[in-house]
């Protein structure tokens, strides 16, 4: 039996596999991917000194090791460590083009990497942690002779603790050409595409070890016994030392590759630093498209298994959320004059220990009794475990009066009665709410009209209410509060206090919407509230063994309508701009029922503007991974008009800058419904959407079983790539913890051992060992 840990929906996903899925028959990601790890050399580097980190057999006898100046993101100078390659050890890229003649992850094969650990301390205090190199066979005589020449190099730096780049990134990277073996503007496109792929695969290795180093370091105790639990891979910087001597050509070259890896120009250090040097840093949302588009198109390739690895690295991340000083004061007062969107804050020690011992000893007893609600959550379709306290802004039951005595040994005391425990939850929180929280949103809202809409209690856990219906709730997936304008969580235990479990939201990202490698968990111990507005995306992810117990508070702001509760969606949702990629997408959601009749009377062109499906086809054009995946399931259902698959179409090769005319103009042609969800289901799945990556695979199974029903050899060869491609999405979205695609892989599985006679075909399949990564 194996266990893998959903993230979806709070499901623990229990894998039975056939017996040939032994764990005994396991192959390391790492191995699979082609990489070759040499053990830490005896003898370290320095200054002057000749490079032996890669052991005798180093072609490159003369790298050394210089210094010069290091260029921090807070613009100060410090030390750098650079790697020069004599040119006489470098290779001239004129045997390259043959290694093009077949496929470009058959290229990225033959680029061979050598990999070693150390722990050098340079003069300037930083530490020499790791070193790589890329290879190339540039056996030009055809002897049989491996003359495997070098190509690129990197090294990851960890700054003296003193540095002032320190404060926002403890590693940094930097790479380095190996003079000669720089890409000219003579060289051929297929010797440049080899050169990018040698870079590449520094790159890939450099984060790959950041990310393992950042696994082993997470944790750990400083010497203020306080956990380490910092960010480290947000302040990664990507640094090019190129030669004095370094053209425009052999920068841009680099600089296509590093973007293709996930890394955007540093903030205020634009794009060439002096000496022909780049600074970049890491930008989430860029490298999870980035690596999710590598994974797709090398699937079952070590390039693909590589992207894969980087992307359950990512995935498996848990970092908390670091708030702004003072979010409400800084965007304004109740003038009116600020900005409502977009607002995040605290409220520390809003329940005091007594409110909260109060209030789980009264849970206890409605458990004890098997009062929360057990009816299925329109989210994630899972019981909700929930309990209301007030409704549209009425107590659901009288407050109880706190002179009435609790005894939860008296049966007969109406106090214990669901009614009774009711009563007395909104007893205790009430003043807290009302006194404390109320005024405080209503600031950050720059509004006196914001009234307290609902309250309930939520709870997470395994078993909860055993003696009833026991039922398992690990979290909830990723939304908005469409129904509040803001909302109010409120910690009643201590699990979510370091920030590595309980309530998250995402980073805000051009390139992604809401992959797992963007949450960030809120800090709250018990009494601790978090203030957030409706376009927040959230969610909340606890462990298995972890029991979480919340109180959450709907506020509503209807302004000049606040007594009018039969609008057709709520005030704050309406007229989203242009460029508000979430407004248009959560109005579309809130009225894809019904549309305002009120805009019937504005005439065509208003109501056009705000029709459901012309606010999902905007928001999607601006990259939103939830309206691409919106558009993609209606475009599947055959729910979409004609004409607005005309503009699906239109939107998305707009998205993707193809289909253009001489005069800019987008082209259309005949479109097909189901291919065109294709389209945008990958597109969102790049983007990190689980559902759309899920949607997607699934869509692909069906296509590989109706080939394998045929007899056609081409269309079993067709049906195993589909099947690859099918493994590959599945094995994405597993590694968010979407259960769906948990439950989806060993069905997979048991398809393919289908196509196989020998067990050891079935256990070196592309399939099997792309599963196996998120599966073991």
């Amino acid at each position: 039996m194996m266990r893998a840990r959903s993230r979806h929906g709070g499901c623990v996903a229990t894998v039975s596999l056939l017996s040939y899925l032994a764990s005994s028959t396991s192959v390391s990601c790492w191995l699979a991917s082609g990489f070759v790890v040499l053990p830490p050399s005896p003898s370290l580097p320095s200054a002057d000194d000749t490079c032996t980190a890669f052991g005798p057999s180093c072609p490159s006898a003369h790298c050394a090791l210089r210094r010069g100046s290091r260029h921090s993101r807070s613009g100060d100078a410090g030390c750098l460590l650079q790697l020069s390659g004599m040119a006489s050890s470098a290779p001239s890229l004129a045997t390259a083009s043959a290694l093009t003649s077949s496929s470009a992850c058959s290229s990225h094969d033959a680029i061979q990497l050598e990999e070693t650990e150390t722990e050098a301390i340079l003069d300037d205090g930083s530490t020499l942690v790791y070193l790589v190199r890329s290879r190339i066979d540039q056996n030009e005589n055809g002897d049989g002779m491996d003359r495997l020449a070098p190509i690129c190099q990197g090294v990851l730096i960890q700054p003296p603790s003193s540095d002032a780049m320190s404060q926002e990134s403890n590693m940094e990277a930097w790479i380095s050409p190996l003079s000669a073996a720089s890409a000219t503007s003579d060289s051929t496109k297929e010797q440049i595409n080899v050169f990018k792929m040698a870079t590449a695969k520094v790159i890939d290795s450099l984060l790959l070890q950041r990310l393992l180093l950042e696994r082993s370091e997470d944790g750990t105790e400083n010497a203020d016994d306080t956990s380490i639990n910092t960010d480290a891979m947000a302040g990664l910087i990507l640094g090019v030392d190129g030669d004095n001597d370094a053209n425009d050509h052999v920068l841009s070259q680099y600089r296509e590759t590093i973007l293709s890896r996930g890394f955007v120009p540093a903030a205020g250090n634009g794009a060439e630093i002096d000496e022909g040097r780049i600074v970049f840093r890491l930008d989430y949302g860029r490298l999870v498209q980035s690596y999710s588009e590598l994974a797709i198109e090398n699937r079952g390739t070590s390039l693909g298994m590589e992207a894969l690895e980087i992307l359950g690295l990512m995935s498996a991340r848990r970092k908390p959320y670091h708030f702004a000083p003072d979010p409400i004061a800084a965007s304004g007062d109740a003038s009116g004059s600020l900005s409502t969107r977009n607002i995040v804050a605290p409220q520390r020690g809003l329940f005091p220990k007594e409110t909260i011992d109060q209030v789980k000893d009264t849970m206890a007893t409605i458990e004890t009794n098997g009062w929360l609600a057990t009816n299925l959550d329109s989210v994630d379709n899972l019981p909700s475990l929930h309990l209301n306290l007030v409704s549209g802004g009425e107590p659901i039951f009288p407050m109880m009066d706190e002179n009435v005595a609790y005894d939860a040994d008296n049966e007969d005391d109406r106090a214990i009665t669901f009614e009774g425990s009711i009563g007395r939850l909104w007893r205790l929180v009430k003043p807290h709410l009302e006194d404390k929280l109320l005024p405080r949103v209503c600031s950050a809202m720059g509004s006196s009209m914001v009234q307290i809409s609902d309250v309930f209690i939520r709870r997470y856990g395994e078993d909860v209410q055993p003696d009833h219906a026991a039922a398992t709730r690990y979290g909830i997936s990723a939304h908005f509060d469409v129904t509040a304008s803001t909302t109010s969580v409120v910690a009643l235990d201590d699990v979510a206090a370091e920030g590595k479990s309980g309530l998250y939201t995402t980073e805000i990202s051009d390139f992604c919407t809401n992959h797992a490698a963007l949450r960030r968990y809120f800090p709250l111990s018990a009494g601790d509230a978090v203030i957030h507005t409706w376009d927040v995306l959230h969610g909340v992810e606890i462990d298995p063994g972890q029991q979480r117990t919340s109180l959450i508070v709907w506020f509503e702001d209807r302004g000049k309508d606040a007594d009018d509760h039969n609008l057709a969606y709520p005030p704050w949702l309406t007229n989203p701009s242009v460029d508000d990629d979430v407004g248009q997408f959560v109005l579309a959601t809130a009225t894809s029922g019904s549309v305002d009749q009120s805009l019937l009377s504005r005439g065509d062109d208003a109501f056009d503007e705000f029709h459901p499906l012309n606010l999902y086809i905007r928001s999607a054009a601006l990259g939103n991974a939830f309206a691409l995946t919106s558009l993609g399931s209606l475009c599947n259902e055959g729910s979409l008009p004609s004409e607005f698959i005309a503009k699906s179409k239109q939107m998305l090769q707009g998205l993707r800058g193809l289909g253009k005319d001489d005069e800019g103009k987008v082209v259309t042609k005949g479109v097909d419904a189901k291919e065109l969800a294709i389209e945008l289901w990958h597109e969102a799945a790049i983007r990190g959407n689980p559902l759309a990556q899920t949607s997607l695979a699934d869509e692909y199974m069906g296509q590989s079983m109706e080939l394998m029903s045929t007899t056609s050899g081409n269309n079993h060869e067709r049906a195993n790539e589909l099947r690859l491609k099918a493994t590959t999405l599945f094995a994405i979205a597993g590694q968010q913890g979407y259960n769906d695609a948990l439950q989806a892989l060993p069905r997979v599985l048991n398809v393919e051992s289908s196509t196989h006679e020998i067990a050891e075909d079935f256990y070196n399949s592309p399939v099997f060992q792309t599963a196996q990564a998120v599966l073991v």
